[in-house]
């Protein structure tokens, strides 16, 4: 009986021992999940961000969203920062948390994903947090977004930048654009347009300035008004200096007539059957290099004659229109 007895205190005192030892791990798994639960979370420093959100309203996160918010941690010490985010996102989307929200624009923020942190902030400030959470929320959307002023000279030019309005306004200019490279075109009638590259700084005010180009090279464009009034022909404008363009193109066609004349009457030389043949022939040739030659002459004096008169001679005329 004494042996049966001890045997029986033994196997009460183990099993004391081993309830003793699961309500222990119980109240441990407890312990590490309570952070969790009530907004102070470790990964991506949640309770840093001073919009962060208390949960104490909410339920419980489920084995799915510590899982992935396990995982962000991870990602977020190994210094992923993209993977981080894109756990969170599968949080949020387990439990609509505003905290996640806010922790993501913490994570987009530092990988220089600015114009994602400012959608993110947004949508945290949609979900009604504490005046003052929701008052640091829209001071970091602020310093993400800085005041910008584009000037140019001339002013008065149209500025447009990419992934915006295609028409955002004209110079001088003054708006906010989200940190992060911003590229932009400058257009001014009669200037050459310009392109250029932003780069904008959270919480740094920027001032540009841009200088047109001529698009003529002897300096400001002229009016629409006088450019159509001008005529752009080749011809003089007077009749004299028109005249003396008509001959010079004449003689340059009687000067190619002469050239085929020639050529015709070397042929005819070449094939002569008698010195009589030869003889007619080299006359003809040489009667007709002083045709063409005296032609050249003509179209050439006639051709400088009426470049001269356009030149000078007509250079203080007022412009006509050619009709």
């Amino acid at each position: 009986m004494p042996v049966i007895a001890e045997r029986l205190t033994l196997k009460t005192f183990m099993t004391a021992l081993l309830r003793l030892t699961q309500l222990s791990l119980t109240l441990l798994s407890l312990t590490l999940c309570l952070p969790s639960w009530f907004g102070h979370d470790s990964a991506v420093a949640l309770a840093s961000p001073p919009y962060n959100v208390p949960a104490i309203h909410l339920r419980a996160p489920n084995a799915r969203e510590l899982e992935y918010k396990e995982l962000a941690d991870i990602a977020y010490s190994r210094g992923d920062l993209a993977g981080s985010v894109a756990e969170l996102k599968k949080a949020y989307l387990v439990r609509s948390h505003p905290r996640y929200l806010a922790n993501l624009a913490l994570v987009l923020v530092e990988s220089a994903r600015y114009q994602e942190a400012v959608e993110q902030l947004k949508r945290y400030i949609k979900t009604n947090p504490p005046i003052p959470q929701r008052d640091a929320a829209k001071s970091e959307i602020q310093r993400l977004t800085p005041d910008v002023e584009l000037s140019s000279e001339p002013l008065g030019a149209t500025v447009s930048i990419m992934n915006m309005p295609d028409v955002v306004g004209q110079t001088p200019l003054k708006l906010q654009l989200v940190s992060g490279q911003h590229n932009i075109q400058l257009f001014k009638e009669g200037y050459k347009p310009i392109s250029a590259t932003l780069l904008v700084t959270p919480g740094k005010a920027l001032v540009a300035n841009y200088l047109f180009d001529p698009l003529s090279a002897d300096g400001p464009p002229r009016p629409e008004s006088e450019l159509k009034a001008e005529s752009f022909t080749l011809l003089p404008r007077s009749t004299e200096g028109r005249a003396l363009t008509y001959i010079s193109a004449a003689a340059a066609l009687v000067a190619g007539g002469g050239y085929l004349l020639t050529k015709g009457a070397i042929t005819d030389r070449s094939e002569a059957q008698s010195s009589l043949q030869w003889a007619e022939a080299q006359n003809n040739v040489e009667s007709y290099n002083r045709f063409m030659l005296g032609s050249v002459i003509l179209a050439g004096l006639s051709g400088l004659g009426a470049l001269s008169w356009a030149m000078f001679v007509e250079e203080d005329e007022p412009p006509k229109r050619d009709d």
